[in-house]
């Protein structure tokens, strides 16, 4: 009788450390409004300093509520930012909001500033190839001069993220054919000593006078 108690013991003891550890899954979770949705990532490169600068545009998720349609006379998006010794470090030095956790799964592009570019990119794929849970198909691209100033365009006018740079993107044709790089074939690129890597280069636009 004894050795069946015990052996009830030891079964119950078995489904209670199942359990807890099934439960363990669901601690540290974060709801949609903690999150900081990242939707571009810029980087430049001081040169005086010698460190990397990142602007990461993020989508602000009070612009919209519950199942009402995002209003786009509200800011929907906002740009958090960081520097540092190496591109990772910048990236999180980054300051968001209190409370805010940056979400960079839903990245659509990683744009490069001109004197990052000319500076050398191997930090940048050094980044890439950390895998930060990139979209398959986030595009890089290089800005004719700074990158913030791409991601920064027009944040204010009430846009939803990343939907600027796309339209911007978007009149980028090379012999009569779309070109974009993912993050992954750009990385491939750098490591492949007989191909060379070409990146569309992008501008933010020019404001029109009043």
């Amino acid at each position: 009788m004894k050795r069946k108690l015990q052996n009830k013991k030891v079964f119950l003891a078995g489904i209670l450390v199942f359990l807890a550890v099934l439960c363990s899954g669901c601690q540290g979770n974060s709801s949609v409004a903690s999150r900081a949705i990242v939707q571009t990532i810029g980087i430049d490169y001081n040169v005086g300093k010698k460190e990397f600068l990142v602007s990461l545009q993020y989508f602000a998720t009070k612009g919209s509520g519950g199942q009402q349609a995002i209003d786009l006379s509200k800011v929907n998006a906002k740009v958090a930012t960081g520097s540092g010794q190496t591109v990772t470090e910048a990236i999180e030095n980054a300051i968001f909001p209190e409370g805010k956790t940056p979400f960079y799964a839903q990245s659509s592009y990683i744009i490069l500033g001109k004197s990052l570019v000319e500076h050398g990119v191997q930090d940048v794929v050094n980044y890439i190839n950390l895998d930060r849970d990139l979209r398959v198909n986030t595009a890089i691209l290089i800005a004719e001069d700074k990158a913030s100033d791409v991601v920064n365009e027009e944040v204010d006018e009430g846009i939803l993220p990343s939907d600027k740079i796309t339209q911007m993107s978007g009149v980028m044709i090379s012999n009569g054919e779309m070109r974009e790089v993912p993050y992954f074939k750009f990385a491939a690129m750098y490591y492949n000593e007989y191909e060379s890597i070409l990146v569309p280069v992008i501008k933010a636009e020019a404001e029109e006078p009043a």
